[in-house]
């Protein structure tokens, strides 16, 4: 209720005062009343965004409730839709007001929660208000990706390119966060002063802001090094790093920051590699098996390991010879070593780009889609004597003219190559010689003879040496091997390392033995036909589980008595799980398909 209390007063004729006084109570109803008010970090932030911070940093909200009713309020609880219970005020008198606070992390991306103060009264029920407020978490990140351009304009990570070619370096630079960054810098490791990475392109607003829909672009240049220490290829990496900044609004700054890295490989000019392109080094195998049909110590040339090779070439196309006083653009001489001859139709292939891998410890090429061909072939009967020494053999060598090549920029020229005494017999073996018997035309095959290929490309021969193996006498022997193309069509030769051989008698599963094939593909039994001579069956066991099932191949062969030596072989047309980039390598199991 209200008291108030009313007063008349005047003045009489006779000029006295006369006064008069009269009370009465009003009664007055309760009309209680709240309001709310939260806020981040000080910001109404009624509507989003809100304050921009850094995730990781503290949001502080602040809940201001104030009575804006007639009545006082007591037990006032305050609540976050987020949060939960914020907490109680004991009371609130009318005009006054009461404030609570808590804190917590801020996430990435845009955060809305809602304050709710609220008050039970006897007499009008509940009593609330509410309010949102808003953040934006801000999570700033950026990607740098680095790259290398070759002189021909191809793009990668792990080019070939030649010595003192020119290269390019890009760097693109992404935002991968949720704010805009600033101050962005691209630095090289390998770089200073004037040849850091220049800006090229990206700003499409202008505003000096790496926003999140752009990407800018950065170039540097330079000269391939020939770093070569003790191997046949110099490997070259350097590493690019994007740097930039983002201030919140609390005033809290973070640096961003992502490095790539990206290679090139100065090459040499010449390479001896397997049918693969994979470097195998100096040495390769010459496979012998017995022969004994010829008489005893007989032996035929059944394989070399690798199966076939490649000789390449890398070289300036505007000066393969490097004499600038000859006009040789365009074409290119190619020097085969006897007794090598082409594999294939068409042989000769060239391509304006290669990319290099060393990740099994040697090189591999790979050079992609070919820019021309030449079906130039040529069989042993070819050759000449070209030495001089008055007869046809090792020491002679047969020359290719490889015309129409691209006259500027940067070329890789390969010839695909088989050894072509394989398949020959016999052969008398003398230590690790291989002698020839009057049947043969051929040269002797001596341990270790050297085979130089070489062009008409400044500094481009490479040399391979053969090792003479000849594998075991007494038993049962043969090969397992791979003869035919790979994925891409190109020509492949090698021997199935690992696979199960068993041996039983002929017509019966019980195994006899087991043998497994070494790197060359040979594989020997020596624990059958120890007495008189009989059949056998020799088994490829497919599936490698040491017996005689479904799948498995099998050939019969006679041994025993005088016979000493017998031979079982198999040739794979296509095989399943090989991987041509590793080299001659089976990577997995494989099936017939």
């Amino acid at each position: 209720t209200i008291d108030n209390t009313a007063t008349a007063s005047g003045t009489a004729a006779n000029g006295t005062s006369v006064t008069d006084t009269g009370t009465a109570s009003v009664g007055i109803a309760r009309a209680p009343g709240i309001n709310i008010e939260k806020s981040t970090n000080g910001q109404d932030a009624d509507s989003s965004s809100g304050p921009v911070l850094l995730v990781g940093s503290t949001a502080t909200w602040t809940y201001t409730v104030t009575n804006t009713g007639n009545t006082t309020l007591y037990n006032v609880l305050v609540t976050d839709d987020v949060i939960g219970t914020i907490g109680t005020i004991a009371s609130v008198a009318p005009g006054d007001t009461a404030v609570l606070s808590t804190t917590g992390t801020v996430i990435a991306g845009q955060y809305a929660n809602t304050g709710t103060a609220s008050v039970a009264d006897l007499f009008a029920g509940t009593v609330s208000d509410s309010d949102p407020s808003h953040y934006f978490g801000a999570d700033p990140s950026l990607s740098i990706d680095k790259v290398t351009i070759d002189q021909n304009g191809n793009v990668g990570d792990s080019l070939g390119v030649l010595a003192g070619s020119d290269v390019t370096w890009q760097y693109t630079v992404t935002n991968t966060g949720n704010v805009a960054i600033g101050n962005i810098v691209v630095d090289d490791d390998q770089l200073s002063g004037v040849d850091d990475p220049v800006y090229v392109s990206g700003d499409t607003n202008k505003n000096g802001l790496l926003d999140l829909s752009e990407a800018w672009v950065y170039t540097a240049t330079g000269t391939a090094i020939d770093n070569t220490t003790g191997t046949n290829v110099a490997k070259y990496t350097n590493t690019g790093t994007a740097t930039g900044t983002f201030t919140d609004d609390a005033g809290t700054t973070a640096n961003v920051s992502d490095s790539d890295d990206s290679a090139y490989y100065v090459l040499d000019p010449g390479y001896v590699t397997n049918s693969s392109l994979f470097d195998f080094g100096d040495i390769f195998n010459l496979i012998f098996t017995p022969a004994f049909q010829y008489g005893s110590n007989m032996y035929k040339l059944s394989d070399s390991n690798p199966g076939q090779f490649y000789y390449n070439t890398f070289f300036d196309a505007a000066d393969p010879d490097g004499d600038p006083m000859t006009d040789d653009a365009g074409t290119v001489t190619i020097d085969v070593p006897y007794p090598f001859v082409t594999q294939g139709a068409n042989p000769i292939h060239w391509y304006t780009g290669v990319t290099v891998d060393d990740s099994s410890g040697a090189i591999s090429f790979d050079p992609g889609t070919a820019a021309g061909s030449q079906a130039s072939t040529f069989t042993i009967g070819d050759y000449t004597d070209t030495n001089g020494d008055g007869v046809v053999g090792f020491g002679d060598t047969y020359t290719v003219t490889v015309s129409g090549l691209p006259t500027d920029g940067f070329v890789y020229l390969n010839m695909h190559m088989d050894f072509s005494l394989e398949k020959t017999a016999p052969w008398l073996r003398s230590g690790e010689n291989a002698l020839n018997d009057v049947i043969l035309s051929y040269d002797d095959i001596m341990e270790f003879m050297n085979f130089m290929f070489d062009s008409s490309v400044n500094g481009s021969s490479d040399t391979i040496s053969n090792d003479n193996i000849f594998k075991n006498i007494r038993g049962i022997g043969g090969l397992v091997t791979f003869d035919g193309t790979d994925s891409s069509g190109n020509s492949l030769s090698f021997g199935l390392e690992n696979q199960s051989i068993l041996f039983t008698k002929a017509g019966d599963t019980s195994v006899i033995e087991q043998a497994l094939t070494d790197a060359d593909g040979w594989f020997f039994g020596t624990g059958v036909a120890k007495g008189k001579q009989q059949d056998y069956d020799v088994w490829w066991d497919v599936n490698a589980n040491g017996i005689i099932d479904g799948g498995d191949q099998q050939q019969t062969v006679t041994l025993g008595g005088k016979i000493k030596f017998a031979e079982a072989d198999w040739t794979l047309d296509q095989v399943t799980g090989y991987d041509p980039s590793t080299g001659d390598y089976l990577v997995d199991d494989f099936m017939l398909i």
